[in-house]
């Protein structure tokens, strides 16, 4: 099904998370065509970080602004916070 989703997907997901396993979320992430992963170490409590909040609040921006080439704007903008997440 996620091969489908043509609209962009942000995955966020931590990579300790014991109900939902990452690995479900990297085959979702790895299938869908129009998609960025975000990986933070914790588990699903941890999107109340501010650097997940600022990530998602920046997605929607430029989604709404410029879809084409969202992921690697939100790359850019982002690098540090992703950085930080994956450490």
């Amino acid at each position: 099904i996620a091969d489908t989703i043509n609209r962009p997907l942000l995955v966020l997901h931590g990579n300790k998370d014991p109900l939902a396993p990452p690995i479900s979320a990297k085959y979702i992430a790895d299938a869908a065509p129009n998609s960025l992963a975000f990986w933070y170490d914790g588990y699903h409590d941890n999107p109340k970080n501010k650097n997940l909040q600022n990530i998602v609040v920046t997605f929607i921006e430029i989604v709404q602004n410029s879809p084409k080439d969202w992921q690697s704007q939100l790359m850019s903008i982002h690098s540090d916070e992703y950085n930080q997440l994956i450490q």
